[in-house]
């Protein structure tokens, strides 16, 4: 007899779930970034950003009531068109994060060197101590525990709340004027700045299956989720836009310690540097351990090395953690040599997000065939967004084609198991 199994998602846990899974520690460094980019019209790239990843959501949740047992981006790619451009897909994935971690590690530490000075140099050696702290804690099978990922996200949040919440009294009105300093195009740059700090949802989209009502509550659950993220986001960039003056320096490195201390003084800027560095430290080790699980997910397709994919007596993936950390040790190098900014890895990041919801969008219509209007909406508004936005990345999109031509050039040499 086969026991059915029980649905226990309901909609407050939906928005817990993909709340924890968005937010993250790009957004200490967004607000400024993005605010510097586009002026007040980065308030227009949060909202449209936001708007427009519904459907996307809406296209990952009917993929994975298609495909349940897929596992995820790459897997719906692979059901679609095969393991080539399947484990492509992995690899536009595991091959960023090492830009994106670093630039997660900084964006905190320049709370640190914003608030108490510290220097450049000791900057990046601790970023670079840090993340090999956490690889170590993740080889000997340290793992971060739900209620310690609560605590972050949770910490985030009364951050970014409370960033909004005082600044209002000292908002200064023609701060969010002329609304396009710089002109529409820069409205489009700030919306690939954005991206980063979107990449992570569409990995909770698989609990669709989950839900006790799915037609009714996984919609809500998306749209009330985006309200709260978007909010929270498009909020915090106001509050920098209209207490932070024109021109200020630490706009585009300790934002919300700025409009903090601004707003309310000294104190409230030391609070949230610490906040800052807790959750850009707190969050490595799960995201080091995930990572490397994508890593030995490869690895056992073919497409990276095999004894990436063998587990250590304590249940990690040793020898995908050390690949992990020498990318980390060469891109804060470079990095600390000024060649790549924390700007221009959100951008590396957010391209490869967006060429994968690309890719996902055509495995959407392969897979699941629409037939009415509304089941095509999802995936020609995803495919609408992708070509309106890939050309903001810029150069930037050349480390995806070095990707690429890494993985067609190497993927060969994986399978016949030349490389172990």
């Amino acid at each position: 007899m086969v026991t059915e199994h029980k649905k226990h998602v309901n909609v407050s846990t939906a928005i817990a779930l993909y709340v924890s899974s968005v937010l993250g520690g790009g957004i200490l460094v967004l607000p400024g970034l993005t605010a510097a980019t586009a002026g007040a019209g980065a308030l227009i790239a949060w909202v449209a950003v936001s708007v427009i990843c519904l459907p996307i959501a809406l296209m990952f949740g009917r993929l994975s009531s298609a495909l349940p047992d897929a596992g995820g981006v790459s897997s719906f790619v692979r059901n679609a068109f095969g393991d080539t451009l399947g484990d492509l897909t992995g690899w536009l994935y595991f091959w960023v994060i090492p830009f994106g971690q670093p630039a997660v590690m900084l964006s905190g530490l320049a709370y640190a060197h914003y608030e108490f000075g510290l220097p450049r140099t000791a900057t990046y050696v601790l970023a670079w101590v840090i993340l090999c702290s956490s690889c170590i804690l993740n080889i000997i099978g340290t793992r971060i525990s739900a209620h310690a990922q609560s605590a972050i996200t949770g910490a985030i949040i009364v951050l970014l709340f409370a960033t909004i919440l005082v600044s209002f009294p000292k908002v200064h009105a023609e701060a969010y004027q002329p609304l396009l300093p710089h002109g529409w195009s820069s409205v489009g740059s700030a919306a690939a700045l954005i991206m980063w700090a979107y990449v992570g949802w569409e990995n909770v989209s698989s609990m669709a299956e989950e839900f006790r009502n799915p037609k009714r509550d996984f919609i809500i659950s998306i749209v009330v989720s985006m309200v709260i993220i978007g909010g929270l986001y498009a909020g915090s960039t106001a509050a920098v836009l209209g207490v932070v003056p024109p021109g200020q320096q630490d706009i585009q490195t300790a934002p919300l310690a700025l409009v903090l201390r601004l707003a309310v003084g000294s104190w409230a800027s030391w609070l949230a540097t610490a906040i800052a560095i807790m959750i850009v430290v707190g969050s490595a080790t799960a995201i080091i351990w995930g990572t490397s699980s994508l890593g030995a997910s490869l690895a056992r397709s073919g497409s990276l090395p095999g004894k990436m994919a063998i587990r250590n007596s304590k249940g990690s993936f040793q020898s995908s953690v050390l690949v992990l950390l020498a990318a980390y040790t060469i891109v804060l190098f470079v990095m600390y040599l000024g060649w790549v900014q924390i700007s221009d890895a959100a951008m590396i990041v957010g391209g490869s997000a967006v060429i994968t919801y690309g890719l996902c969008a055509l495995a959407y219509v392969r897979l699941t065939r629409p037939k009415r209007l509304t089941s095509w909406l999802p995936p020609i508004i995803t495919g609408i967004f992708v070509v309106a936005l890939l050309p903001f990345f810029g150069k930037m999109l050349v480390v995806q084609f070095l990707i690429a031509f890494a993985y067609f050039g190497l993927r060969s040499i994986f399978r016949r198991g030349l490389i172990s």
